[in-house]
Protein backbone atom coordinates (compact mmCIF):
# COMPACT_ATOMS: atom_id res chain seq x y z
CA UNK A 1 0.00 0.00 0.00
CA UNK A 2 1.20 3.24 -0.52
CA UNK A 3 1.63 5.87 2.02
CA UNK A 4 2.87 8.87 0.19
CA UNK A 5 1.72 12.07 1.39
CA UNK A 6 -1.03 13.38 -0.88
CA UNK A 7 0.36 16.41 -3.20
CA UNK A 8 -0.49 19.82 -3.11
CA UNK A 9 -0.19 22.31 -5.66
CA UNK A 10 1.14 25.81 -5.27
CA UNK A 11 2.19 28.82 -8.07
CA UNK A 12 4.36 31.00 -8.66
CA UNK A 13 4.17 34.26 -10.73
CA UNK A 14 6.17 37.74 -10.02
CA UNK A 15 6.83 38.03 -6.52
CA UNK A 16 3.38 36.18 -5.48
CA UNK A 17 3.14 32.58 -4.23
CA UNK A 18 -0.42 31.33 -4.28
CA UNK A 19 -1.26 28.28 -2.28
CA UNK A 20 -4.79 27.30 -2.97
CA UNK A 21 -5.19 24.41 -0.80
CA UNK A 22 -4.18 26.65 2.06
CA UNK A 23 -5.56 29.58 0.82
CA UNK A 24 -3.03 31.83 1.24
CA UNK A 25 -1.26 34.32 -1.17
CA UNK A 26 1.98 35.64 -0.36
CA UNK A 27 3.62 38.20 -1.35
CA UNK A 28 7.75 38.00 -1.16
CA UNK A 29 7.32 35.81 1.68
CA UNK A 30 4.10 37.45 3.41
CA UNK A 31 0.77 37.51 3.58
CA UNK A 32 -1.38 39.34 1.38
CA UNK A 33 -5.20 40.05 2.41
CA UNK A 34 -7.74 38.77 -0.34
CA UNK A 35 -11.58 38.79 -0.54
CA UNK A 36 -12.30 35.24 -0.86
CA UNK A 37 -13.95 35.50 -4.19
CA UNK A 38 -11.40 37.40 -5.44
CA UNK A 39 -9.09 34.23 -4.25
CA UNK A 40 -10.97 32.18 -6.19
CA UNK A 41 -11.16 33.71 -9.14
CA UNK A 42 -7.06 33.90 -8.67
CA UNK A 43 -6.92 30.40 -8.56
CA UNK A 44 -9.01 29.69 -11.91
CA UNK A 45 -7.08 32.26 -13.63
CA UNK A 46 -3.66 30.80 -12.32
CA UNK A 47 -4.46 27.44 -13.02
CA UNK A 48 -4.44 28.06 -16.52
CA UNK A 49 -2.27 30.82 -17.41
CA UNK A 50 -2.65 32.22 -21.22
CA UNK A 51 -6.29 30.82 -21.66
CA UNK A 52 -9.09 32.61 -22.28
CA UNK A 53 -11.78 32.24 -19.51
CA UNK A 54 -15.36 33.13 -20.45
CA UNK A 55 -17.34 35.28 -18.05
CA UNK A 56 -19.93 32.63 -17.31
CA UNK A 57 -17.36 29.50 -16.83
CA UNK A 58 -15.89 32.12 -13.91
CA UNK A 59 -19.13 33.01 -12.43
CA UNK A 60 -19.86 29.66 -12.00
CA UNK A 61 -17.02 28.47 -10.98
CA UNK A 62 -16.10 31.58 -8.62
CA UNK A 63 -20.15 31.49 -6.85
CA UNK A 64 -20.39 28.27 -7.35
CA UNK A 65 -24.49 27.65 -7.96
CA UNK A 66 -24.92 31.27 -6.83
CA UNK A 67 -26.75 33.33 -8.92
CA UNK A 68 -25.28 36.42 -9.70
CA UNK A 69 -25.14 39.54 -11.92
CA UNK A 70 -22.29 39.94 -14.08
CA UNK A 71 -20.92 43.27 -12.20
CA UNK A 72 -19.90 40.76 -9.56
CA UNK A 73 -17.15 39.37 -11.89
CA UNK A 74 -16.24 42.87 -12.70
CA UNK A 75 -15.83 44.15 -9.29
CA UNK A 76 -13.86 41.02 -8.61
CA UNK A 77 -11.08 41.27 -11.23
CA UNK A 78 -11.15 44.79 -9.83
CA UNK A 79 -10.15 44.33 -6.35
CA UNK A 80 -7.91 41.23 -7.71
CA UNK A 81 -5.57 43.69 -10.15
CA UNK A 82 -5.37 46.31 -7.16
CA UNK A 83 -3.30 43.44 -5.23
CA UNK A 84 -1.41 41.42 -7.86
CA UNK A 85 -1.17 44.47 -10.48
CA UNK A 86 -3.07 46.48 -13.40
CA UNK A 87 -1.99 44.03 -16.50
CA UNK A 88 -1.99 40.50 -14.75
CA UNK A 89 -5.50 39.98 -15.90
CA UNK A 90 -6.29 40.87 -19.39
CA UNK A 91 -10.05 41.68 -20.57
CA UNK A 92 -10.88 40.15 -23.58
CA UNK A 93 -13.96 42.39 -24.44
CA UNK A 94 -17.52 40.55 -24.42
CA UNK A 95 -15.36 36.95 -23.89
CA UNK A 96 -13.79 36.92 -20.15
CA UNK A 97 -10.42 37.71 -18.93
CA UNK A 98 -7.12 35.83 -19.01
CA UNK A 99 -3.82 35.77 -17.09
CA UNK A 100 -1.14 37.09 -18.90
CA UNK A 101 1.92 36.66 -16.39
CA UNK A 102 3.82 33.46 -16.15
CA UNK A 103 3.44 30.96 -14.07
CA UNK A 104 5.29 28.16 -12.45
CA UNK A 105 3.63 25.19 -10.91
CA UNK A 106 4.90 23.16 -8.23
CA UNK A 107 3.96 19.84 -6.02
CA UNK A 108 5.12 20.00 -2.17
CA UNK A 109 4.10 16.94 -0.93
CA UNK A 110 2.28 17.56 2.71
CA UNK A 111 4.60 17.29 5.73
CA UNK A 112 4.64 13.81 8.14
CA UNK A 113 2.14 13.80 10.36
CA UNK A 114 3.58 13.78 14.10
CA UNK A 115 1.88 11.62 16.58
CA UNK A 116 1.04 14.60 19.64
CA UNK A 117 0.78 17.48 17.30
CA UNK A 118 -1.56 20.64 17.22
CA UNK A 119 -2.10 23.88 15.45
CA UNK A 120 -4.34 26.22 17.19
CA UNK A 121 -5.92 28.10 14.51
CA UNK A 122 -7.08 31.88 15.32
CA UNK A 123 -9.51 32.51 17.74
CA UNK A 124 -12.34 34.47 16.34
CA UNK A 125 -14.91 36.87 17.97
CA UNK A 126 -16.94 37.62 15.27
CA UNK A 127 -19.25 40.76 16.56
CA UNK A 128 -16.17 42.42 17.77
CA UNK A 129 -14.81 45.86 15.90
CA UNK A 130 -11.13 45.64 14.63
CA UNK A 131 -9.70 47.45 16.78
CA UNK A 132 -10.18 44.54 19.44
CA UNK A 133 -9.06 42.16 17.85
CA UNK A 134 -6.33 41.52 20.00
CA UNK A 135 -8.39 40.12 22.67
CA UNK A 136 -8.90 36.79 20.17
CA UNK A 137 -5.26 36.93 19.33
CA UNK A 138 -3.82 36.72 22.78
CA UNK A 139 -6.25 34.01 23.87
CA UNK A 140 -5.06 32.01 20.34
CA UNK A 141 -1.36 32.84 21.83
CA UNK A 142 -2.26 31.87 25.00
CA UNK A 143 -3.59 28.47 24.40
CA UNK A 144 -0.78 27.97 21.89
CA UNK A 145 1.88 28.28 24.90
CA UNK A 146 -0.23 26.17 27.48
CA UNK A 147 -0.22 23.16 25.05
CA UNK A 148 3.25 23.51 24.61
CA UNK A 149 3.89 21.87 27.85
CA UNK A 150 2.05 19.25 27.38
CA UNK A 151 4.97 16.31 27.53
CA UNK A 152 5.72 14.86 23.86
CA UNK A 153 3.77 17.55 21.99
CA UNK A 154 4.55 19.33 18.92
CA UNK A 155 3.22 22.53 18.68
CA UNK A 156 2.89 24.98 16.19
CA UNK A 157 4.07 28.55 16.99
CA UNK A 158 1.48 30.85 16.53
CA UNK A 159 3.07 33.50 14.27
CA UNK A 160 3.02 30.52 11.56
CA UNK A 161 -1.16 29.88 12.96
CA UNK A 162 -1.91 33.86 11.91
CA UNK A 163 -0.73 34.01 8.82
CA UNK A 164 -3.71 31.49 7.75
CA UNK A 165 -5.90 34.83 8.81
CA UNK A 166 -8.98 34.67 11.20
CA UNK A 167 -11.28 32.28 8.60
CA UNK A 168 -10.03 29.12 7.77
CA UNK A 169 -12.56 26.75 5.93
CA UNK A 170 -10.28 23.96 5.42
CA UNK A 171 -8.10 23.13 7.84
CA UNK A 172 -7.53 19.78 6.49
CA UNK A 173 -5.17 21.62 4.32
CA UNK A 174 -3.34 23.26 6.85
CA UNK A 175 -2.86 20.57 9.01
CA UNK A 176 -1.27 18.72 6.35
CA UNK A 177 1.43 21.13 5.11
CA UNK A 178 2.35 21.31 8.66
CA UNK A 179 2.18 17.87 9.35
CA UNK A 180 0.29 17.97 12.45
CA UNK A 181 -2.84 15.62 13.47
CA UNK A 182 -5.38 17.98 15.59
CA UNK A 183 -6.37 21.68 14.76
CA UNK A 184 -7.81 23.47 17.92
CA UNK A 185 -10.40 26.66 16.33
CA UNK A 186 -12.56 28.50 18.96
CA UNK A 187 -15.14 31.26 18.89
CA UNK A 188 -15.31 33.91 21.15
CA UNK A 189 -18.61 36.04 22.19
CA UNK A 190 -17.84 38.68 24.94
CA UNK A 191 -20.66 41.51 26.45
CA UNK A 192 -20.90 43.58 29.53
CA UNK A 193 -21.43 40.57 31.76
CA UNK A 194 -18.86 38.02 30.74
CA UNK A 195 -17.77 35.86 28.29
CA UNK A 196 -17.85 33.00 26.21
CA UNK A 197 -15.73 30.67 24.16
CA UNK A 198 -16.51 27.75 22.17
CA UNK A 199 -13.66 25.58 21.30
CA UNK A 200 -13.39 22.40 19.18
CA UNK A 201 -10.52 19.77 18.43
CA UNK A 202 -10.69 18.21 15.25
CA UNK A 203 -8.57 15.25 13.78
CA UNK A 204 -7.01 15.87 10.57
CA UNK A 205 -7.37 12.68 9.03
CA UNK A 206 -10.82 12.56 8.97
CA UNK A 207 -12.34 15.85 9.68
CA UNK A 208 -13.89 14.78 13.19
CA UNK A 209 -14.30 16.72 15.72
CA UNK A 210 -12.94 15.01 18.39
CA UNK A 211 -13.92 16.77 21.26
CA UNK A 212 -15.90 20.11 21.84
CA UNK A 213 -16.62 22.59 24.28
CA UNK A 214 -18.61 25.76 25.44
CA UNK A 215 -17.02 28.09 28.62
CA UNK A 216 -19.07 30.82 29.90
CA UNK A 217 -17.15 32.74 32.61
CA UNK A 218 -17.69 36.38 34.19
CA UNK A 219 -15.54 38.65 32.57
CA UNK A 220 -14.03 39.03 36.36
CA UNK A 221 -12.11 35.09 35.38
CA UNK A 222 -11.44 35.97 32.38
CA UNK A 223 -7.63 35.18 32.90
CA UNK A 224 -9.01 32.04 33.66
CA UNK A 225 -10.00 30.97 30.44
CA UNK A 226 -6.88 29.37 28.50
CA UNK A 227 -6.22 27.55 31.68
CA UNK A 228 -9.82 25.96 31.42
CA UNK A 229 -9.44 25.25 28.15
CA UNK A 230 -6.04 23.99 28.40
CA UNK A 231 -6.88 21.63 31.20
CA UNK A 232 -10.14 20.25 29.41
CA UNK A 233 -8.37 19.46 26.59
CA UNK A 234 -5.33 17.76 28.54
CA UNK A 235 -8.08 15.26 29.82
CA UNK A 236 -9.99 15.10 26.36
CA UNK A 237 -6.66 13.79 24.69
CA UNK A 238 -5.75 11.96 28.37
CA UNK A 239 -3.00 13.71 28.96
CA UNK A 240 -1.43 15.70 31.81
CA UNK A 241 0.50 19.11 31.63
CA UNK A 242 4.24 19.16 31.91
CA UNK A 243 3.82 21.79 34.19
CA UNK A 244 0.44 23.19 36.00
CA UNK A 245 -0.81 26.90 35.54
CA UNK A 246 -0.06 28.53 38.85
CA UNK A 247 -3.24 28.29 41.64
CA UNK A 248 -5.98 29.81 40.18
CA UNK A 249 -6.79 33.31 40.04
CA UNK A 250 -9.25 35.10 42.99
CA UNK A 251 -11.92 37.22 42.15
CA UNK A 252 -10.67 40.22 39.66
CA UNK A 253 -11.29 43.71 40.48
CA UNK A 254 -12.64 46.02 37.92
CA UNK A 255 -8.73 47.46 38.17
CA UNK A 256 -7.19 44.25 37.51
CA UNK A 257 -9.46 43.34 34.67
CA UNK A 258 -8.84 46.57 32.82
CA UNK A 259 -4.99 45.56 33.21
CA UNK A 260 -5.44 42.44 32.05
CA UNK A 261 -7.30 44.09 28.81
CA UNK A 262 -3.80 46.09 28.64
CA UNK A 263 -1.53 43.22 29.27
CA UNK A 264 -3.44 41.29 26.08
CA UNK A 265 -3.32 44.91 24.08
CA UNK A 266 0.45 45.19 24.82
CA UNK A 267 0.88 41.28 23.40
CA UNK A 268 -0.65 42.19 20.65
CA UNK A 269 1.10 45.53 20.04
CA UNK A 270 5.00 44.19 20.46
CA UNK A 271 4.42 40.24 19.75
CA UNK A 272 3.84 40.22 15.85
CA UNK A 273 6.17 43.67 15.20
CA UNK A 274 9.65 44.22 14.79
CA UNK A 275 9.71 48.02 15.04
CA UNK A 276 11.56 50.10 17.57
CA UNK A 277 7.55 52.16 17.59
CA UNK A 278 5.77 48.91 18.07
CA UNK A 279 7.64 48.15 21.29
CA UNK A 280 7.58 51.90 23.07
CA UNK A 281 4.25 51.87 22.17
CA UNK A 282 3.59 47.90 23.38
CA UNK A 283 6.06 49.48 26.66
CA UNK A 284 3.66 52.02 27.51
CA UNK A 285 0.68 49.52 27.50
CA UNK A 286 2.31 47.58 29.89
CA UNK A 287 3.39 50.23 32.28
CA UNK A 288 -0.57 51.32 32.55
CA UNK A 289 -1.42 47.91 33.61
CA UNK A 290 1.22 47.77 36.38
CA UNK A 291 -0.06 50.93 37.29
CA UNK A 292 -3.57 49.46 37.99
CA UNK A 293 -2.03 46.33 39.30
CA UNK A 294 1.44 46.41 40.76
CA UNK A 295 1.71 42.73 41.28
CA UNK A 296 0.49 41.74 38.28
CA UNK A 297 3.04 38.90 37.20
CA UNK A 298 2.16 38.31 33.48
CA UNK A 299 2.46 42.48 32.93
CA UNK A 300 5.44 42.00 35.09
CA UNK A 301 6.94 39.27 33.22
CA UNK A 302 6.13 39.96 29.50
CA UNK A 303 7.57 43.89 30.18
CA UNK A 304 10.40 42.70 31.92
CA UNK A 305 11.13 40.31 28.37
CA UNK A 306 10.24 43.39 26.23
CA UNK A 307 12.62 45.71 28.08
CA UNK A 308 15.96 43.08 28.01
CA UNK A 309 14.67 43.08 23.94
CA UNK A 310 14.73 46.60 23.54
CA UNK A 311 18.38 46.78 25.50
CA UNK A 312 19.33 43.90 22.85
CA UNK A 313 17.99 45.27 19.78
CA UNK A 314 18.30 49.10 20.04
CA UNK A 315 20.98 49.70 22.52
CA UNK A 316 21.72 53.41 23.59
CA UNK A 317 22.28 55.90 26.65
CA UNK A 318 19.27 54.85 28.95
CA UNK A 319 20.57 50.86 28.41
CA UNK A 320 21.60 50.57 31.67
CA UNK A 321 18.52 52.17 33.16
CA UNK A 322 16.44 49.64 31.00
CA UNK A 323 18.22 46.66 31.65
CA UNK A 324 18.15 47.33 35.72
CA UNK A 325 13.87 47.70 35.54
CA UNK A 326 14.26 44.52 33.19
CA UNK A 327 16.08 42.49 36.17
CA UNK A 328 13.41 44.14 38.48
CA UNK A 329 10.44 43.12 36.78
CA UNK A 330 12.03 39.37 36.10
CA UNK A 331 12.95 38.74 39.51
CA UNK A 332 9.65 39.91 41.06
CA UNK A 333 7.47 37.92 38.11
CA UNK A 334 9.70 34.52 39.65
CA UNK A 335 9.20 35.69 42.69
CA UNK A 336 5.86 35.14 42.58
CA UNK A 337 5.28 32.26 40.13
CA UNK A 338 9.23 30.19 40.06
CA UNK A 339 7.12 28.34 36.60
CA UNK A 340 7.17 31.33 34.34
CA UNK A 341 9.01 30.40 31.12
CA UNK A 342 8.83 34.28 30.08
CA UNK A 343 10.05 36.10 33.08
CA UNK A 344 12.90 33.29 33.11
CA UNK A 345 13.44 34.02 29.52
CA UNK A 346 13.64 38.12 30.50
CA UNK A 347 16.19 36.96 33.24
CA UNK A 348 18.29 35.65 30.97
CA UNK A 349 18.34 38.33 28.46
CA UNK A 350 19.39 40.52 31.29
CA UNK A 351 21.81 38.25 32.57
CA UNK A 352 23.62 38.66 29.20
CA UNK A 353 23.31 42.36 29.16
CA UNK A 354 25.67 42.02 32.11
CA UNK A 355 27.79 39.31 30.44
CA UNK A 356 27.01 36.55 33.13
CA UNK A 357 26.73 34.33 29.93
CA UNK A 358 26.19 31.05 32.37
CA UNK A 359 23.94 32.58 34.37
CA UNK A 360 22.02 33.59 31.27
CA UNK A 361 22.06 29.88 30.10
CA UNK A 362 20.87 28.54 32.77
CA UNK A 363 17.51 31.16 32.74
CA UNK A 364 17.07 29.93 29.07
CA UNK A 365 17.63 26.33 29.67
CA UNK A 366 15.15 26.64 32.83
CA UNK A 367 12.53 28.35 30.18
CA UNK A 368 13.02 25.87 27.61
CA UNK A 369 12.08 23.13 30.72
CA UNK A 370 9.09 24.80 31.09
CA UNK A 371 7.74 25.72 27.36
CA UNK A 372 9.81 23.58 25.38
CA UNK A 373 8.30 24.40 22.72
CA UNK A 374 8.55 28.62 22.71
CA UNK A 375 10.17 29.64 19.47
CA UNK A 376 11.50 32.78 21.13
CA UNK A 377 13.66 30.71 23.61
CA UNK A 378 14.53 28.52 21.28
CA UNK A 379 16.88 30.88 18.96
CA UNK A 380 17.41 33.25 21.96
CA UNK A 381 19.10 30.05 23.52
CA UNK A 382 20.62 29.30 20.41
CA UNK A 383 22.07 32.91 20.38
CA UNK A 384 23.64 32.38 23.94
CA UNK A 385 25.57 29.54 22.40
CA UNK A 386 26.99 31.71 19.87
CA UNK A 387 28.24 34.56 22.85
CA UNK A 388 29.59 31.10 24.70
CA UNK A 389 31.99 30.34 21.30
CA UNK A 390 30.07 26.73 21.05
CA UNK A 391 28.17 27.70 17.95
CA UNK A 392 27.80 24.25 17.06
CA UNK A 393 25.32 23.92 19.43
CA UNK A 394 22.90 26.78 18.15
CA UNK A 395 21.68 24.41 14.92
CA UNK A 396 19.59 22.13 16.32
CA UNK A 397 17.79 24.71 18.54
CA UNK A 398 17.26 26.80 15.56
CA UNK A 399 15.82 24.29 13.73
CA UNK A 400 13.31 23.29 15.73
CA UNK A 401 11.97 27.33 16.20
CA UNK A 402 11.78 26.83 12.08
CA UNK A 403 9.70 23.69 12.36
CA UNK A 404 7.64 24.81 14.89
CA UNK A 405 6.72 27.90 13.11
CA UNK A 406 7.78 27.59 9.46
CA UNK A 407 5.62 30.59 8.38
CA UNK A 408 6.85 32.45 11.17
CA UNK A 409 6.77 36.53 10.21
CA UNK A 410 9.83 36.93 11.86
CA UNK A 411 11.31 33.87 10.33
CA UNK A 412 14.51 35.98 8.89
CA UNK A 413 15.60 36.33 12.21
CA UNK A 414 16.12 32.19 12.37
CA UNK A 415 18.35 32.56 9.14
CA UNK A 416 20.06 35.12 9.87
CA UNK A 417 21.21 33.71 13.40
CA UNK A 418 21.66 30.53 11.37
CA UNK A 419 23.88 33.00 9.26
CA UNK A 420 25.66 33.75 11.57
CA UNK A 421 26.36 30.30 13.51
CA UNK A 422 28.32 29.46 10.60
CA UNK A 423 30.08 32.43 10.27
CA UNK A 424 31.38 32.13 13.94
CA UNK A 425 32.42 28.06 12.83
CA UNK A 426 34.37 29.23 10.21
CA UNK A 427 31.91 28.06 7.84
CA UNK A 428 31.44 31.11 5.60
CA UNK A 429 29.80 28.88 2.49
CA UNK A 430 27.24 27.52 4.77
CA UNK A 431 26.18 30.98 5.95
CA UNK A 432 25.21 32.46 2.65
CA UNK A 433 22.63 30.46 1.38
CA UNK A 434 21.27 31.78 5.20
CA UNK A 435 21.88 35.05 5.00
CA UNK A 436 20.22 35.69 1.74
CA UNK A 437 17.19 33.90 2.32
CA UNK A 438 16.89 36.53 5.42
CA UNK A 439 17.65 39.26 3.24
CA UNK A 440 14.98 38.72 0.78
CA UNK A 441 11.99 38.62 3.69
CA UNK A 442 13.70 41.68 5.72
CA UNK A 443 16.62 44.11 4.70
CA UNK A 444 18.54 44.48 8.40
CA UNK A 445 21.28 45.90 8.76
CA UNK A 446 23.20 43.02 10.54
CA UNK A 447 22.35 40.58 8.05
CA UNK A 448 24.28 43.31 5.51
CA UNK A 449 26.59 43.48 7.73
CA UNK A 450 27.31 39.37 7.71
CA UNK A 451 26.88 39.13 3.87
CA UNK A 452 29.85 41.45 3.57
CA UNK A 453 31.69 39.47 5.60
CA UNK A 454 30.84 36.38 3.60
CA UNK A 455 31.47 38.07 0.27
CA UNK A 456 35.31 39.25 1.52
CA UNK A 457 35.84 36.19 2.94
CA UNK A 458 35.45 34.62 -0.04
CA UNK A 459 37.46 37.10 -2.04
CA UNK A 460 34.66 39.18 -3.88
CA UNK A 461 35.51 42.52 -2.11
CA UNK A 462 33.32 44.39 -4.90
CA UNK A 463 30.20 42.54 -4.06
CA UNK A 464 31.23 42.48 0.02
CA UNK A 465 31.13 46.48 -0.20
CA UNK A 466 27.84 46.63 -1.88
CA UNK A 467 26.62 45.82 1.66
CA UNK A 468 28.55 48.21 3.70
CA UNK A 469 25.93 51.41 3.29
CA UNK A 470 23.70 49.59 5.43
CA UNK A 471 26.33 49.30 8.22
CA UNK A 472 26.47 53.49 7.93
CA UNK A 473 22.81 54.23 8.85
CA UNK A 474 22.45 55.91 12.58
CA UNK A 475 20.63 52.31 13.93
CA UNK A 476 23.60 50.66 12.81
CA UNK A 477 25.80 53.19 14.29
CA UNK A 478 24.33 53.57 17.89
CA UNK A 479 24.07 49.72 18.21
CA UNK A 480 27.56 49.25 17.42
CA UNK A 481 28.11 51.80 19.96
CA UNK A 482 26.54 50.55 22.78
CA UNK A 483 25.20 46.94 21.78
CA UNK A 484 26.50 44.48 24.77
CA UNK A 485 27.38 40.96 23.66
CA UNK A 486 30.08 38.86 25.20
CA UNK A 487 33.56 39.03 27.02
CA UNK A 488 33.98 34.94 26.73
CA UNK A 489 37.99 35.29 25.12
CA UNK A 490 36.87 32.53 23.02
CA UNK A 491 34.82 34.66 21.07
CA UNK A 492 36.96 37.61 20.45
CA UNK A 493 39.23 35.25 18.97
CA UNK A 494 36.42 33.71 16.24
CA UNK A 495 35.03 37.35 15.73
CA UNK A 496 38.43 38.66 15.03
CA UNK A 497 39.32 35.93 12.57
CA UNK A 498 35.77 35.13 10.74
CA UNK A 499 34.26 38.52 11.13
CA UNK A 500 36.84 41.45 11.92
CA UNK A 501 39.39 40.18 9.21
CA UNK A 502 36.94 40.38 6.23
CA UNK A 503 35.49 43.50 7.10
CA UNK A 504 39.11 44.89 7.38
CA UNK A 505 39.54 43.34 3.81
CA UNK A 506 36.76 45.18 2.42
CA UNK A 507 37.05 48.24 3.90
CA UNK A 508 34.10 47.97 6.65
CA UNK A 509 36.23 48.75 9.20
CA UNK A 510 38.98 51.30 9.38
CA UNK A 511 41.40 49.62 11.05
CA UNK A 512 43.07 47.42 13.45
CA UNK A 513 42.26 50.08 16.09
CA UNK A 514 38.23 49.92 15.84
CA UNK A 515 38.51 45.85 16.62
CA UNK A 516 40.47 47.05 19.91
CA UNK A 517 37.92 49.46 20.43
CA UNK A 518 35.15 47.30 19.77
CA UNK A 519 36.84 44.53 22.12
CA UNK A 520 37.44 47.70 25.08
CA UNK A 521 33.90 48.38 24.85
CA UNK A 522 32.47 45.42 25.67
CA UNK A 523 35.05 45.01 28.80
CA UNK A 524 33.94 48.24 30.27
CA UNK A 525 30.53 47.37 29.72
CA UNK A 526 29.67 48.08 26.25
CA UNK A 527 29.75 52.15 27.10
CA UNK A 528 32.13 54.13 24.23
CA UNK A 529 34.20 56.91 25.39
Amino acid sequence: MDHTPPLAASFSFGPFLLQPAQRRLLKDGQAVALGARAFDLLCELVARPGELLGKDELLTAVWRGVVVEEANLHVQVSQLRKVIGSDAVATVPGQGYRFTGTVHAAQVRAAPTRRLSVIVLPFVEPHAPPDQAYFADALTDDITTQLSRIKGSFVIGAPTAFTYGRSVTDFTAVTGELGVRYALQGRIHRDGDGIEVNARLSDARTGAVIWSDSLVLPLGRVGQVRRELVARLAKALDLQLAHAEAAHCAHASPSSIEAVDLVMQARNVGGWNWSREHYERAWRLYDQALELEPDNAEALARRACLLSNFANAWPGPRIDEQVAQAQADALQALRMSSLDPVAHLALSQVRQQQYRLEDAAAHADAALELDPNSVMVLQWRAELHRYGAESSLGFGLLKRAMALSPHDPHRWIFFARMGWLNIHLGQHEEALPWLERSAALHAHWTTSMAQAVVHARRGDLDQARRHLPAMATPEAQVHRRWSRVSRHPRFFTESREYVFGPLLRCGGLSGPAAIEAWEARQLRGGQPH
